[in-house]
C-alpha cells in the first residue's frame, strides 16, 4: 500500500516549558515527543523546537537535530551538538536572512498538553490547580494595572509579594506561564 505523504513543519515554541529534561516534563518529553520525533523524521518532516539556549530542551530531542544559535536579526550558526549551553562544532553560518511576511501574535496563551485526549484523567490536583490560577490572577492583575504593587495583588493569592514579582518576571522576560494563563482562560471562558 502506498501513501503519499505530504512534507510538514512542527514548530515548538517555548519547548523549555513544556519539554525540559527533568521531571514530569522529562518523563512525558521522553514517552511522548520522542517517539513522535522519530515518527516525523521518518516520514519526511521537519521539526523546529525552540528554547532560550541549547539545553533547555530534552537531551533525546537534541540528540537527533542540529542546534541553531541565532546571533542577530539577520545572522544564525548551525551547530552539531551543544556543551556547557553553547554550540560545539560550527556546520555552518548564514548572514542575510530576509525578511518574512509571516507573523504571529507572541504572546498568544496557547496551552499545552501531551495527553492525547483518550487517557485523560479528570482527577485535578487542588494545589496544582491553585497555584495555576494565583499565576493567572497575577499575570492578568498585571497586565491590567502594570503600576500596581505586589503587595496588593498578593492579598490576593496564597502567596507572598516577592512570589508575585518572580511570576511576573518569568512571564514578561521569558515567557513563562503562557501555557498556565491559556489553560485557565480555556477552564473559565
Amino acid at each position: 500500500m502506498h501513501n503519499e505523504q505530504v512534507p510538514k513543519l512542527f514548530i515548538f515554541d517555548e519547548a523549555s516549558s513544556n519539554a525540559g529534561g527533568s521531571g514530569k516534563d522529562g518523563y512525558d518529553t521522553k514517552t511522548k515527543l520522542g517517539p513522535l520525533t522519530y515518527k516525523i523524521r521518518k516520514y519526511g518532516g521537519s521539526l523546529i523546537i525552540i528554547g532560550h539556549d541549547g539545553r533547555d530542551v530534552h537531551p533525546l530531542v537534541r540528540e537527533l537535530g542540529v542546534c541553531v544559535h541565532k546571533e542577530g536579526l539577520k545572522e544564525a550558526t548551525f551547530y552539531e551538538d551543544v556543551r556547557n549551553r553553547k554550540g560545539v562544532n560550527p556546520i555552518f553560518s548564514v548572514s542575510g536572512i530576509p525578511e518574512t511576511d509571516w507573523r504571529y501574535d507572541d504572546k498568544e496563551p496557547t496551552t499545552w498538553s501531551w495527553s492525547s485526549g483518550e487517557d485523560d484523567d479528570d482527577e485535578v490536583d487542588p494545589e496544582d490547580l491553585s497555584r495555576k490560577l494565583a499565576i493567572y490572577t497575577v499575570i492578568t492583575a498585571k497586565e491590567s494595572e502594570p503600576d500596581r504593587p505586589n503587595h496588593e495583588i498578593a492579598d490576593f493569592v496564597p502567596y507572598s509579594a516577592e512570589w508575585v514579582r518572580q511570576r511576573w518576571n518569568e512571564y514578561q522576560d521569558n515567557g513563562k506561564h503562557r501555557n498556565v494563563v491559556g489553560e485557565v482562560t480555556e477552564l473559565t471562558a
